[in-house]
């Protein structure tokens, strides 16, 4: 038990002084989670999801990023692949593991139903993000993040103009 304890100690404390978000730098994020659609077209079913996808970002400075994304979700009756492109902003302190971020990202994405009562529509999108990851390493950092959804949508004999999501995703950030 004293030596689980160790290492969990050695653990939290390495981090303080591995972590650096470096310019030029390449980042790579593997992302799971869920996705609750809160306003829908009667049309789109997207029942028992899970919201999976990659990241790349490329670091301008120590805080901000260039991000990009594919997000699929993978539904019951329907998938959707979403594409993200957007900026990243971290508030980097040095005395922590802890970096607090926050991005935007214009999210173009396409919804496949998988039953013959839908039809494919287009969705436009602006997703504000929140979140946070915590390194446990010089190249790793564990991560959880908040994301709201707004989306316009188009196409498929859809009934309403707006859609809106709020997911709930972790994630792994390696450095390259």
């Amino acid at each position: 038990m004293v030596k689980k304890i160790a290492w969990l100690l050695c653990l939290v404390a390495l981090p303080i002084f591995s972590y650096e978000y470096k310019p030029t730098q390449w980042l790579v994020r593997g992302i799971v989670g869920n996705s609750i659609y809160f306003v829908k077209d009667s049309r789109t079913i997207v029942d028992n999801n899970i919201v999976s996808g990659v990241e790349f970002e490329y670091m301008m400075d120590s805080n901000w990023s260039l991000i990009s994304a594919a997000r699929p979700l993978f539904a019951i009756n329907s998938l959707s692949l979403e594409f993200g492109l957007g900026a990243k902003y971290r508030f980097v302190n040095h005395q922590s593991p802890f970096v607090p971020f926050v991005s935007l990202a214009l999210t173009p994405s396409v919804f496949f139903p998988t039953t013959a009562s839908s039809k494919p529509h287009f969705n436009l999108g602006l997703r504000p993000t929140a979140g946070f990851e915590y390194f446990v390493g010089n190249d790793l950092a564990l991560g959880i993040e908040a994301a709201f959804n707004p989306s316009f949508v188009m196409g498929g004999g859809t009934t309403k103009t707006l859609e809106a999501t709020f997911e709930i995703l972790t994630g792994a950030t390696f450095f390259i």
